[in-house]
């Protein structure tokens, strides 16, 4: 094996492990973003019931007006 060769193999080998590096921290980031929407979720249906009291109660004081 020649040098160029040899260089062409190391940049390659190199070339991979970035890749793998930079996929795996996409990965990780999709897998926060789900997280972080899944509790966003979460927490507007647990505020639903209460928008909906307010929005209730606004609509019957101005009604009664």
């Amino acid at each position: 094996m020649d040098e160029e060769n040899v260089m062409y193999i190391h940049n390659r080998i190199l070339l991979a492990i970035i890749k793998k590096k930079i996929l795996s921290f996409a990965a990780t980031w999709m897998e926060l973003e789900v997280i972080m929407l899944s509790e966003i979720s979460q927490e507007t249906e647990r505020q639903m019931p209460h928008i909906l009291t307010l929005m209730w109660e606004i609509n019957k004081l101005i009604s009664w007006r």
